[in-house]
């Protein structure tokens, strides 16, 4: 017995986005909660000071934010393969997810930044990057892809 897949709803995939979102945020605000309040010791968990943390903290900063404005780049192109319309509701709302899952990873890379060098510089970087880039992916009335949106909710 086929089943039917429901009609696109926006505001699924904006609540969706939105969790996203706060766990980003999160991040932010957890990992600068952790230096701030000296609850991981001063020079972070990987003991790093000079050349290494410098090293940790680059490389994490462009991988960074080469993923998160890369993100772009793939939903473009895998928006570019998606169906018009409606029928194509499925493939840009998981295309938004990836964009986004992209995005987040410079959260996730700054958190690992502020355990391993104890530091908040770089990681407020790289979060920022994380929570622009998941607001701008954020979904709107264009990802259900219908010439005439005002139909959807």
């Amino acid at each position: 017995m086929p089943t039917s897949e429901p009609a696109p709803q926006l505001a699924q995939a904006r609540l969706i986005a939105m969790c996203l979102l706060l766990v980003t945020v999160g991040y932010a605000v957890f990992g600068t909660v952790l230096v701030v309040k000296h609850l991981i010791p001063e020079h972070g968990l990987g003991e790093m000071e000079g050349p290494s943390a410098f090293l940790v903290k680059t490389v994490l900063l462009v991988a960074g934010v080469t993923t998160a404005s890369g993100s772009f780049l793939q939903r473009r192109v895998l928006d570019g393969r998606a169906p018009r319309g409606p029928e194509g509701f499925p493939a840009r709302f998981r295309n938004m997810l990836v964009g986004m899952a992209l995005a987040e990873s410079a959260g996730v890379m700054g958190f690992v930044v502020a355990l391993l060098t104890g530091d908040t510089t770089l990681p407020l970087l790289l979060w920022g990057v994380a929570i622009a880039a998941c607001i701008l992916h954020f979904p709107t009335r264009a990802l259900l892809g219908a010439q005439d949106t005002a139909t959807y909710r």
